[in-house]
């Protein structure tokens, strides 16, 4: 009797652990969106300002986007908060960590000459950046490229993300999946035919559309990118409630990203961003060949983290390439140098960032790197 006793106490005990583990708190939970103010270059060239002017009839202005948020659990920000201290006092104390000789490895391999996309002020972030990093693979251009609107009219109808197809949130794996499964359509046939009853993605808070139907998007859908064309370089931690162990493996993910750049395949990324450390704008508190866009770590990101029910956006990027040299990057009017960086494309219009294009550090990307997908 006493050996049954200890047998079932163990029994109960294992499946206390087991069930602790199934409906433990994941890392991210949902909360709605944000609106950040996207601020243009102050010296865009002359054909953006021309064209701008054409559009508007006024000079360049700022404007919203929305971003998916997310809110980290007590444990997942916990582990973030340990990991960013420990980050800035070594690159704080370490002269060799952050001034490495001027002679280290560039590789960067552009978009094929694609254009800078604007998503306007919908959360499409991930079907802009997954589909353009399909278009500079095959170096689609003009009326070639991937229709992003027909696309989300497509993910609309089939929920895909949610139950508005991706046009505020969706992760990297939907759209590919939806890709993979239903193939994509063309700029040519969304100018020539409309998609969910529009011929061009709306900019502004507008109609969405009305969904586009399976069949109707299969008469004519390319199916020509199929798994096998792309590769997972990190699980992000969505069914755990403690990032740990992804923050700890961040360096062999930060190789495995350069070693997609040197085979000439782009990266899609899912990047947190730290909107209680900078409401105002993207989370970028760096600046370089622009305004606000470097993300790099800070006592000011790690002071917002430190509180208590800490939240952070979700938006997606092309890693294009990087860089080992050093870059000196303005931060609240004061000049520091960090090294080791990516370049990304981001898909606010080429009149922000630097002409479009954004910048990561590596030690930002370690903590704040929540999806990868190699292109290619």
């Amino acid at each position: 009797m006493k050996r049954l006793y200890q047998l079932t106490t163990v029994s109960i005990a294992i499946i206390s652990a087991c069930l602790q583990l199934t409906y433990a708190e994941p890392a991210f939970t949902p909360s709605g969106h944000y609106f950040i103010r996207i601020k243009p270059i102050k010296t865009p060239t002359k054909q953006s300002r021309m064209a701008v002017k054409k559009a508007s009839g006024n000079a360049v202005e700022s404007h919203q986007v929305s971003i998916p948020k997310v809110s980290l659990s007590e444990k997942a920000r916990e582990a973030l908060v340990n990991h960013i201290q420990s980050v800035l006092a070594k690159e704080n104390n370490e002269d060799d960590n952050t001034s490495p000789k001027q002679t280290e490895e560039k590789v960067f391999l552009g978009m094929n000459d694609l254009p800078v996309l604007n998503q306007g002020v919908w959360g499409s972030c991930a079907t802009f950046a997954t589909t353009e990093a399909i278009d500079a693979y095959y170096h689609f251009t003009g009326s070639k490229q991937i229709s992003q609107l027909c696309n989300l009219e497509l993910g609309l109808a089939l929920n895909t993300g949610d139950e508005y197809g991706g046009w505020d949130g969706a992760s990297i794996q939907d759209i590919l999946s939806q890709i993979n499964i239903f193939g994509f359509l063309v700029k040519k046939y969304e100018q020539k035919y409309g998609c969910g009853g529009l011929t061009a993605y709306p900019l502004q808070e507008d109609l969405i559309g009305e969904g586009m139907t399976e069949l109707t998007f299969s008469e004519r859908a390319n199916h020509k990118f199929r798994v096998g064309l792309w590769h997972q370089l990190i699980t992000p931690a969505l069914t755990s409630s403690d990032l740990s162990n992804d923050l700890a493996h961040a360096k062999m993910t930060i190789k495995q990203i350069r070693a997609a750049i040197r085979r000439g395949h782009r990266v899609v990324i899912m990047l947190g961003l730290p909107i209680t450390a900078d409401p105002e704008h993207n989370g970028a508190i760096g600046s370089y060949h622009g305004d606000h866009n470097v993300w790099m770590l800070s006592d000011d990101i790690l002071n917002a983290f430190s509180k208590k029910n800490s939240e952070e956006g979700n938006h997606a990027l092309v890693i294009t390439g990087f860089d080992d040299n050093c870059i000196t990057v303005n931060e609240n009017g004061a000049d520091k140098e960090k090294c080791h960086y990516v370049i990304v494309r981001n898909s606010w219009g080429k009149d922000v960032g630097d002409h479009g294009n954004y910048y990561v550090t590596d030690l930002y990307l370690g903590a704040f790197l929540r999806d990868a997908y190699e292109i290619g």
